[in-house]
């Protein structure tokens, strides 16, 4: 799970200090990629992971020696995890790469800064961040943007290529790194089978709504961390989007569904097998961009199974992934080998 808008909401209550770990490049393997941030706070708590286990508590004690270091405000540190034996970061686990990560203190004015972070991607906005590493060890000169403006025509052509493909890269002494708001899930329909799927949803960043025409049904005790929508009229989607569809009412299917194919969704998937969804259209042939039946095909059983299943299909897609169908030719399943295309 991405524990971004968890350390921005830790951030934004400036109650103690602490210091942002985010890793800036990886030369191999590792568990996690470029982008990937953690909080250490004063107090000792921590939010994220960039390992699994091999590095936090050495970063714990790097970002506390930071805290009490009043001539430093950021470092840049690198493990090879290569090596195999003991006494080498990896130990033994195999990530057989290095990992390089820098360290900020969050002072006033970082606060601020990633504040202003939160208010855009809040309002559905997509940002890269530009810093400066020519600064450590002082404090790392950030700035956010959500359009490219004031660059040469080099650092305009990078800016694009992350932008476009979404990507955190490191390009001498400034690291890019890309922020993209939480795609919205608008679930339709709130059976038992919803619950899950909605947990599991907000556990993986998703901003998750629900519909339902049964009030009885939009309950919080229910649907922990979800936006009801009552009207449907209120519901205005857009081309990054996600919709499940599982009324397991015909007719309410078949009603939203003629209005929801009218719009350009990221996902459409329908809940059931593909002889119902095509009876919802009163076609034989259903249009490529619509996913019936939902979810990826693992075989799954009952409301849980399913909602993994369904979440694992979302994750594809919000990646950029392509599916198993569109390279089972290819002989490479990996979801990140050659043969699969960044959506565009």
């Amino acid at each position: 799970m991405n524990k971004l808008y968890e350390i921005l909401d830790t951030v934004s209550l400036g109650v103690e200090r602490a210091v942002l770990a985010t890793i800036i490049k990886v030369e191999g393997s590792a568990y996690r990629k470029e982008g990937t941030c953690v909080l250490f706070t004063e107090s000792g708590n921590q939010i994220g992971i960039i390992s699994i286990g091999c590095l936090e508590d050495d970063l714990a004690i790097r970002a506390e020696n930071l805290l009490n270091d009043p001539k430093r405000l950021s470092e840049r540190i690198m493990y090879d995890m290569s090596a195999e034996d003991d006494l080498g970061w990896g130990r033994g686990v195999g990530c057989n790469g290095k990992i390089h990560i820098l360290l900020e203190e969050v002072t006033t004015d970082v606060r601020e800064r990633l504040m202003d972070l939160y208010v855009k991607l809040q309002k559905g906005l997509h940002v890269i961040a530009i810093k400066d590493l020519s600064s450590i060890p002082n404090m790392i000169q950030t700035v956010y943007q959500t359009k490219k403006k004031h660059l040469g025509f080099q650092e305009s052509e990078l800016y694009e290529l992350i932008r476009k493909n979404r990507l955190n890269r490191l390009v001498e002494e400034k690291y890019y790194q890309y922020f993209q708001p939480k795609h919205r899930l608008f679930i339709f329909g709130a059976g038992a089978d919803a619950m899950p799927l909605a947990n599991l949803a907000i556990q993986t960043d998703f901003s998750v709504f629900i519909w339902d025409w049964r009030p009885e049904y939009l309950c919080s005790s229910l649907f922990p961390g979800v936006t009801f929508v009552e009207n449907m009229e209120d519901i205005t989607l857009n081309s990054n989007d996600l919709v499940v569809l599982m009324t397991h009412d015909f007719q309410k299917d078949k009603e939203i569904f003629r209005k929801l194919i009218k719009v350009k969704l990221l996902y459409l998937g329908v809940l059931g097998p593909r002889k119902r969804t095509a009876r919802l259209l009163d076609e034989e042939k259903i249009p490529s961009q619509i996913t019936s039946p939902v979810g990826l095909k693992i075989g799954a059983e009952g409301p849980d199974e399913i909602a993994v299943s369904i979440i694992g299909d979302l994750i594809r897609v919000k990646r950029g992934v392509a599916s198993f169908e569109q390279t089972e030719n290819s002989g490479n399943i990996s979801g990140r080998g050659e043969k699969y295309q960044v959506r565009k």
